[in-house]
């Protein structure tokens, strides 16, 4: 069991982060080839007065706006909670002396809220000029996984080889939460050249603000995206000893992916599926030969094909198409003892 907790602030102006976390394990044997290991570990971030976005760097007539390295234009009601918790589980079985087989699954859930605001504007020489704006959000993703391998070897032709044949699926699901900000008097209405007014808050004098301002509130609607990605995918791979010094690697990987994001209005009236792709038995094969020139010293060359699924998108909001290729290589290695 492991317990930490950490308390510490900045040289930013007021700012302060809490972090506390914590993970018990439990291991023992189920027979005495099985081993099971259980645990749990979460994690809380808790930072206040956390700043986002620059602090300006000119003044209104040009010249250097000069602010102190410090200055924090974060009210003390701001906040970028993260809190993050997983509990796995871990089960070894043991075949004889040359085969082991590996399950491994975990659950992981994960919450971040924050109320963030950034500065914009050009301090003039009595310290007006500079104004906050407002964001907010709110998320929720729960991450599970489960990964199964068996390992171990054989002879054939009078020689010992390796072998490793395993599957693997993993789920992420994330939702973000839609909401509406609540502005108190003293934020004023501000143009914005990317839409409709805003709010904002003028700062008095940007070179003595303590940091002082009027707590904005937010609530979530009800509307929301919800985003899923599932991955699955079976491999195997052997390393086949030829002769003495040479080895050939082998293997393959055939893999599935899937990701959409749907939207929901504050009723909870489902709206619409956008960022859909699809991927399905997609094969990328790998081989290898490794020569050993002495016992310290190998050479080395490879082939693999290459597919990496994409979470990125384009301007138009679309995703990108996974990243495909090929690759060679050729190496010459040598153990340091």
């Amino acid at each position: 069991m492991v317990a930490a907790w950490q308390d510490r602030d900045s040289y930013y102006d007021c700012y302060h982060d809490t972090k506390m976390s914590g993970m018990a394990v439990l291991e023992g044997d189920l027979t005495e080839s099985s081993t099971l290991t259980v645990g749990y570990q979460r994690q809380d971030n808790t930072p206040v007065d956390s700043t986002w976005g620059t602090v300006p760097f000119f003044a209104a007539d040009g010249s250097y706006a000069n602010l102190s390295r410090s200055t924090n234009m974060a009210p003390e009601w701001t906040r970028w909670q993260r809190e993050t918790s997983t509990a796995f589980a871990n089960l070894e079985q043991r075949f004889g002396e040359d085969w082991l087989l590996r399950v491994n699954t975990a659950h992981t859930k994960g919450a971040v809220q924050n109320l963030r605001v950034y500065g914009t504007g050009y301090p003039a020489a009595d310290g007006s000029g500079v104004f906050l704006r407002t964001g907010a959000g709110h998320t929720q993703d729960t991450r599970d996984s489960v990964d199964v391998y068996l390992s171990g070897g054989f002879a054939l032709f009078g020689r010992q080889h390796d072998v490793v044949i395993g599957g693997s699926w993993q789920d992420l699901q994330s939702t973000t939460y839609r909401v509406a900000q609540t502005y108190p008097a003293d934020w004023a209405s501000c143009p914005n050249a990317f839409g409709p007014p805003e709010r904002c808050y003028f700062i008095p004098n940007i070179r003595n603000w303590n940091g002082d301002a009027s707590e904005v509130t937010y609530t979530r609607t009800g509307a929301r995206r919800q985003a899923r990605t599932t991955q699955r995918g079976v491999y195997a791979s052997t390393r086949f000893r030829l002769a003495d010094p040479l080895s050939l690697i082998a293997g393959a990987r055939l893999s599935a992916w899937e990701t959409r994001t749907q939207a929901f209005e504050a009723s909870g009236s489902y709206t619409g599926t956008s960022g859909r792709y699809e991927v399905s038995d997609e094969v990328t094969p790998y081989v290898g030969l490794v020569y050993d020139i002495v016992p310290d010293v190998s050479v080395y060359a490879s082939y693999t094909e290459i597919f990496n699924p994409q979470n990125y998108r384009d301007k138009d909001n679309n995703l990108l198409a996974p990243v495909e290729g090929r690759s060679q290589l050729a190496s010459a290695t040598r153990e340091l003892n």
